[in-house]
């Protein structure tokens, strides 16, 4: 982890700090919003304003239908960072990442940058394909969850064979609703794929702004 003391805010340092993804990254423009009770989002990646529904036990809220796009995107913008600055470093959380009422798993962590109003903190890692995964079926989607005190900005994706070539990229979708549980695509081939995801998150009491990257392998029976 390197951190430097920045002279702007953290909304222009963010720009400062794209992750590149090896099939590129779409994003698309979001709305900021309040932060309220768990919610799962149906985060559709070509929907402007994705569905928010609240969720409880036994109801993980209503399930999206993804198809990959070729649309141009548009660049988030993520907001800027509360002031004062926490006293200490500010780390992203782990993302826990499920298919329906199966186990949750650690997705595997990439790259990652974290922005204050007054300084900027990155960790550039090659991440390795995981060897472990999730297993789903067509038309299931994979839930992202974030612990107590982080939410959801923004997410963007793409999918790639476990051997071979070809990529599907899916444009994303802004989550205004601040969610700390989202709803993302599982890949439409059969077999095993790698899904890696862009996510930008919202913490430590709206002072620090994270983006991250993450994989996940799914095998699609």
């Amino acid at each position: 982890m390197t951190v430097r003391v920045a002279r702007t805010q953290g909304q222009r340092l963010a720009r400062a700090l794209p992750i590149v993804v090896a099939f590129g990254l779409l994003a698309a423009c979001a709305t900021p919003g309040s932060s309220g009770s768990a919610q799962v989002v149906s985060a559709t990646p070509n929907a402007t304003a994705p569905s928010v529904s609240s969720t409880s036990p036994g109801n993980p809220g209503s399930t999206p239908s993804f198809e990959p796009t070729a649309a141009e995107p548009v660049e988030f913008e993520p907001p800027a960072a509360a002031c004062p600055a926490p006293p200490n470093a500010v780390t992203i959380p782990d993302v826990m990442v499920s298919i329906g009422a199966g186990p949750a798993i650690v997705a595997t962590r990439g790259s990652s940058s974290v922005v204050t109003c007054s300084t900027v903190g990155s960790d550039d890692v090659a991440a390795v394909d995981p060897r472990q995964g999730l297993v789903a079926h067509p038309g299931d989607v994979i839930t992202l969850s974030l612990p107590a005190g982080w939410r959801f900005l923004h997410w963007e994706g793409s999918d790639r064979p476990a051997a071979g070539e070809g990529a599907n990229v899916w444009l994303g979708a802004a989550t205004p609703a601040r969610p700390d549980r989202i709803e993302v695509p599982v890949p439409i081939r059969p077999g095993d794929s790698i899904a890696a995801y862009t996510l930008w998150v919202i913490g430590a009491e709206d002072r620090a702004i994270g983006n991250l990257e993450i994989l996940i392998r799914v095998r699609i029976g």
